[in-house]
């Protein structure tokens, strides 16, 4: 009898510890869940602050750019402008020598003075046109970053409603 009392004590001994185990192991297990999801939650609300403040200054940093080239082109376009006025006083120049004869030296020098004004003037205008295209291209940029900045905070403010929820379903 007691043989049998003692076998059937260590027969059941485990299972016993198992069952008094695995309810200790599922709380601790819960608990541990819990705590993984809170850091988890907290790790990316971090990560999107990280993010929403990279992107603003982003677009921060572009919107100088833009502002350095709307000063740029500003510039181009006055030099553009005494660039042309410069090819018209030289054309009339030009157009007052051939009128008047006069040597063919001078008229060649006036000629090289016009084309090489006309260069100038040629090469101004590609700048501006390609400043005109960084300021479009900029323009852009800025427009996508305050887009990703909303969306970021639509999903920021979407996930603090959701956490809420779910905190005031627990109570």
């Amino acid at each position: 009898m007691k043989t049998r009392l003692l076998l059937l004590l260590l027969t059941l001994a485990p299972f016993l510890a198992t069952a008094q185990f695995s309810s200790a192991q599922r709380q601790m297990n819960m608990t541990n869940n819990i705590v993984r999801q809170q850091n988890q939650m907290y790790l990316q609300i971090q990560r999107q602050q990280r993010d929403l403040v990279i992107l603003s200054s982003m677009r921060a940093s572009t919107e100088n750019k833009l502002l350095s080239e709307v000063r740029k082109k500003e510039k181009l376009t006055k030099k553009l402008n005494k660039k042309e006025t410069d090819l018209n006083s030289e054309k009339a120049k030009l157009a007052n020598l051939k009128n008047s004869n006069s040597q063919e030296k001078y008229v060649a020098k006036a000629e090289a003075k016009v084309s090489k004004a006309t260069e100038d003037v040629n090469k101004i205008q590609t700048k501006i046109e390609t400043s005109n295209s960084n300021i479009d291209n900029f323009k852009k940029t800025i427009a996508e970053s305050e887009e990703k900045i909303k969306i970021q905070k639509a999903e920021r403010e979407e996930k603090k409603r959701l956490r809420k929820e779910k905190k005031d379903a627990k109570n």
